[in-house]
């Protein structure tokens, strides 16, 4: 089933000084089927994040959706004098009896933003966007808009759907340009002291045994990769506390897909997955999954084997080793992924995302007073260094006891 929505639909809704995107048509599509043959002709020559493309994206939809409740999907498909123009995967949720529009496997992606043609994308045909998609949401019965994590640049270029108003995202992101010399790079980025430093532990890492740095070449070194990864963040979330992402079978499944090193069922990719490891004697001691697209490399996620081998920096060698592969393969961007970790900041300053959140019916607007309330407590706590060092103590101990 469809729903089309054409230029003239619901101008009462557009912003005052908006002008009409002439020639575009907004269609609402449900099934994936349908949707999957235009999102395969708009990648070809589309922006997008990794985390945005058909082949993340699907998955997530076919495994860890159908775990949800009270999830849909919704595919948001735009025209522009008849040529595709966009796709928004949209899963619709069910909260206080409210309709919430949120991207497809958000809580698994570091940045969202749908897949552009360059007619939209940089251009001011973008102007009144929001408005239409207001619309076609409100015809698809939507209480609240929800999109988080949108930068403002796709591909250096401005977002389609970013606006200065928008509130701030929790997390930022860490992205910064890559060079071809990383030696030279290396160096300008890091102090001599703390190469130094690195330098020595590496010694000892390597006295300790044999040890192996690289991305795996192998179907078998990318599903070992995977599980070693999973494996290690749930002794982490028992040992500190920190929760996993990866807590049942069908998450577990859903990261093993994402990241092989072949599509199965012959489907399109539009990204690599990249995966390396830091092995010892053979067994992996840490892991950083990522994905390239477009010339960016995507860090999705990292983790470390919680052994005595943690004071001699495992992750900080792997890092430095992945960053090195990406500037000999000519990269432009390495993106060290969403939240604040300490690593990432030796490499990278802050880049803040926006969160879309509109409120189109009375119901949606109470949802959106109570994020606001919640997002200020949260806000008010997280300046508080003694409050998080109590919370993290408290929220360790409580995950060793199993409660």
């Amino acid at each position: 089933m469809s729903i089309l929505l054409d230029q003239a639909s619901d101008e009462a809704d557009q912003a005052p000084d908006a002008s009409p995107i002439s020639g575009l048509e907004i269609e609402l599509l449900w099934s994936l089927q349908e949707a999957t043959a235009y999102w395969h002709q708009l990648e070809n020559k589309a922006a997008q994040s990794a985390y945005s493309s058909s082949a993340w994206v699907i998955p997530w939809l076919e495994k860890i959706a159908p775990s949800e409740d009270a999830v849909r999907g919704l595919f948001l498909i735009g025209r522009l004098d008849g040529q595709p123009a966009f796709l928004l995967p949209i899963a619709l949720h069910h909260t206080w009896g409210q309709t919430v529009a949120c991207w497809m496997g958000e809580c698994y992606n570091n940045q969202n933003t749908g897949t552009w043609s360059s007619a939209l994308i940089g251009t001011d045909r973008s102007i009144d966007l929001l408005p239409r998609i207001e619309a076609a949401l409100r015809a698809a019965g939507v209480d609240i808009i929800c999109l988080r994590n949108m930068p403002e640049e796709l591909d250096g270029r401005p977002f389609p759907l970013w606006r200065q108003h928008m509130a701030r995202s929790t997390n930022p992101i860490f992205p910064f340009k890559l060079e071809p010399d990383f030696q030279r790079f290396y160096a300008a980025r890091r102090s001599k002291a703390a190469r130094k430093k690195l330098t020595a532990k590496r010694r000892k890492l390597e006295a300790s045994g044999t040890l192996t740095i690289g991305a795996e070449q192998t179907a078998q070194g990318h599903r070992e990769a995977v599980q070693a990864t999973i494996d290690q963040r749930w002794v982490r979330q028992k040992k500190t506390g920190v929760p996993t992402a990866f807590r049942s079978s069908c998450h577990e499944r859903y990261l093993h897909e994402v990241f092989a090193l072949e599509c199965r069922d012959n489907r399109r990719r539009a990204y690599e997955p990249v995966v390396h490891t830091l092995r010892l004697d053979g067994e992996i001691i840490a892991t950083v999954l990522g994905l390239i697209l477009g010339g960016r490399y995507y860090c999705y996620c990292t983790s470390i084997r919680m052994d005595a081998h943690l004071t001699l920096s495992p992750g900080d060698h792997l890092m430095h080793a992945v960053i090195e592969d990406m500037c000999n393969r000519g990269l432009q961007v390495f993106d060290m992924g969403l939240g604040e970790e300490r690593f990432k900041k030796a490499w990278a300053e802050p880049v803040y995302l926006c969160d879309w959140i509109t409120p189109l019916t009375p119901g949606g607007a109470l949802i959106a007073s109570y994020w606001d309330l919640k997002l200020a407590v949260k806000r008010h706590l997280r300046k508080s260094p003694g409050f998080w060092r109590t919370y993290k103590k408290m929220r360790g101990f409580f995950r060793r006891m199993g409660l």
